[in-house]
């Protein structure tokens, strides 16, 4: 799993988590005002009440910052409360089939009389289904997060967390610029605009002088053939002039040409079609 797939993964991880737990927070505020004096019902709801509130509480803590042991740490104490929060709400109402216990009444506190036993009964059944959900999610999670740590030590070797970061931090960064500029060759129809982060500029200007005030002669240059292939010097321009492929010292420009026909190779990347004056970087 890739760092970017990875960052997408765990908010909706969070995400999901926090629905499940808000659902289940409040049906079991809504027993508490019901059922809180009940000591059969009490020891439950309080523990529902704290699982899911304790779990918005880690959700909205952990998406805002990354720590892998800290996630590590606090999603198997998620994973195990979750697990026992499930089984607690399957053993108090799993077997049972809330259709048959139509007509029946529990006692509500408050005076608020009898409370259908059926309804009770349901708001069970999908606390019970949003718990064994939540734990399957955080589950998931740690399974995920797991395999990515074993994944970055293969890549960026045993190096602390913080290098690590900075290594990923880099790679986003290139394969942003990657993208843009990408992105921009496609928009400006200019052939091999996916070849990657080399452009083309056809802004260049007619003359260019040197300090001295005389124009510029050509460094180097060489016939202009189908099959050639030109490496880039460090520090030059390639520029294609009148089929001539030719190197000139960086930041300055030469005389326009005429439309270059055939295909030239720069760089070792097959380019498709050049036109007057234009550039390779």
């Amino acid at each position: 799993m890739g760092w970017s797939r990875f960052v997408m993964v765990r908010m909706a991880v969070f995400a999901l988590a926090a629905l499940g737990a808000a659902a289940v927070l409040g049906m079991a505020i809504h027993q508490s005002t019901l059922f809180l004096h009940n000591h059969y019902d009490k020891p439950y709801l309080i523990f529902a009440l704290v699982v899911s509130a304790l779990t918005l509480v880690v959700c909205l803590v952990l998406s805002m910052r990354y720590s892998f042991y800290t996630h590590i740490g606090l999603i198997a104490l998620m994973v195990i409360l979750w697990l026992a929060l499930a089984s607690y709400t399957t053993d108090r109402i799993g077997y049972v089939q809330c259709e048959a216990l139509d007509g029946q009444t529990r006692p509500a506190k408050n005076s608020r009389g009898q409370y259908n036993s059926v309804s009770w009964c349901r708001e069970l059944k999908a606390m019970m289904a949003f718990s064994w959900f939540v734990w399957g999610l955080f589950m998931i999670a740690i399974v995920s997060w797991i395999r990515l740590s074993e994944h970055e030590e293969n890549t960026y070797g045993e190096g602390s967390e913080h290098e690590r970061h900075e290594e990923r931090a880099m790679e986003e960064e290139e394969r942003e610029e990657d993208r843009y500029v990408r992105r921009g060759h496609l928009e400006s129809g200019i052939p091999g605009g996916g070849l990657g982060p080399r452009y083309v500029s056809t802004a260049v200007p007619q003359f260019q002088y040197q300090n001295t005030g005389m124009p510029m002669q050509q460094a180097t240059g060489m016939p202009m053939q189908q099959g050639n292939v030109v490496y880039q010097q460090p520090g030059h321009d390639v520029v294609i002039q009148n089929g001539q492929v030719t190197q000139v010292p960086r930041g300055t420009y030469v005389q326009q040409g005429v439309p270059v026909q055939q295909a030239v190779p720069v760089q070792g990347v097959p380019v498709q079609q050049l036109q007057t004056g234009q550039r390779i970087y």
